[in-house]
Order: C-alpha cells, then sequence, then structure tokens
C-alpha cells in the first residue's frame, strides 16, 4: 500500500516545517517590511494554491508596494508566470492584464497619498529603495561576504529545509 509513505495532511507538515525555520519565527515578529512581505506571501501562496488568481494579485502587490519591499516579489514569479499560463488558455489574460494594472494603480496611488500626507511631499517608498540599492554607489553593501557566511546564514535560517534543498 502506497499511501502510508504519503502525507495526509499537507498543512500540518508544512506547519511543523514553519515553526523549525528560526527565519520564519523572526519574520512572523518582526515589524519590518521583509516580515510584513514574508506573512503576506504566503497568504498569497495559498491564494495561488485555491486558484484565486485576483485575490493572489491583490496580496502580491499590495504587500509589495505598501511595504516598500520588492525584492520579494521575486519570489512569486514562478507562481505568476503559471497563472498567466492559466488565463492565456481561458482566453482571459487581457482581462486579467487589466486588472492587474487597475490593482496596482489603485495601490500605488493609495500608497503615496498617504506618504505625502505623513512626509509632506510625493514619494514611493519602492522607487525610493530601488534609488537607494542601485544608485548612489549603495550597492557595495550586499554581497561582499564570504561564501561561508551565507552558508552559515541558510543553515541558522532554514536549518533542515535548506539540507533538503541541497539534497533535491
Amino acid at each position: 500500500d502506497t499511501t502510508k509513505n504519503t502525507v495526509s495532511n499537507p498543512s500540518l507538515l508544512t506547519a511543523a516545517l514553519l515553526i523549525s525555520c528560526t527565519g520564519m519565527n523572526h519574520a512572523a515578529a518582526a515589524l519590518l517590511p521583509s516580515g510584513t512581505w514574508i506573512g503576506a506571501w504566503c497568504a498569497a501562496a495559498a491564494a495561488f494554491l485555491f486558484a484565486e488568481h485576483r485575490a493572489f494579485v491583490i496580496l502580491c502587490v499590495a504587500a509589495t508596494l505598501t511595504t516598500g519591499w520588492p525584492f520579494g516579489a521575486v519570489c512569486v514569479i514562478p507562481m505568476a508566470f503559471h497563472i498567466l499560463w492559466k488565463e492565456y488558455t481561458n482566453g482571459t489574460l487581457l482581462r486579467f492584464s487589466l486588472f492587474i494594472a487597475a490593482t496596482t494603480l489603485g495601490v500605488q496611488v493609495y500608497v503615496m497619498v498617504i506618504d505625502r500626507y505623513h512626509y509632506g511631499t510625493w514619494t514611493s517608498p519602492t522607487l525610493n529603495i530601488f534609488i537607494y540599492n542601485a544608485g548612489n554607489s549603495n550597492d557595495d553593501l550586499y554581497g561582499v561576504e564570504p561564501v561561508s557566511f551565507y552558508v552559515k546564514n541558510l543553515l541558522l535560517n532554514l536549518n533542515l529545509m535548506a539540507l533538503l534543498g541541497v539534497v533535491a
């Protein structure tokens, strides 16, 4: 019987793996853009698994633009391509693309109006983080550690999952 070798409840396995990851525990309590983004990513991943494409878009766009953490968007690229392919095969790609554009514009305007109110000037957190990291010669802040630093960091933050990823 092959059913004895399969996971009967993937949500319990996922919860167990996430609870055991130091990085996820730190992100859950951190009031940082990356911590907030990872929570939204988990909700977006759930929307993806339930084929709720519009909810996926709303969560990803809102998380990226409101936190000003565009680097997290890299996590959703494979799922986004899958959704776009599904919409294409259903013949609804144009309508869905318009929904994405409207959602992005609406969230961006909302964020900029709030920032204008609080900072007194028009600004975009997402644009600011790109300018800071790509302009003004600040790009030398990252990627200058030896490889051993990244291996240790990966093992500390993802422990068992990092090892399973290497084996896979």
